[in-house]
């Protein structure tokens, strides 16, 4: 889990999308709050891996660059 201002994390919804010249996306929307006020907000997310392999595969979403999952 990654952490904002406004709590932690949770993921709601995924899809995920291969396209025909192997680009490999997943479509998340996450909502996120704290345990005292619960979930207030959601955001997209559009992660992209650039090579099929899970070993050596690189995470695109929200402008930024990650190697690790959303969880």
């Amino acid at each position: 889990m990654e952490d904002r201002s406004t709590g932690e994390y949770k993921r709601v919804n995924s899809r995920e999308v291969v396209n025909d010249s192997g680009d490999y996306r997943r479509y998340t929307t996450v909502s996120w709050g704290n345990k005292s006020t619960g979930y207030s907000g959601k955001f997209h997310a559009e992660e992209k891996w650039v090579e099929p392999s899970p070993a050596t595969q690189q995470k695109y979403y929200g402008g930024y660059s990650k190697n690790k999952y959303l969880e």
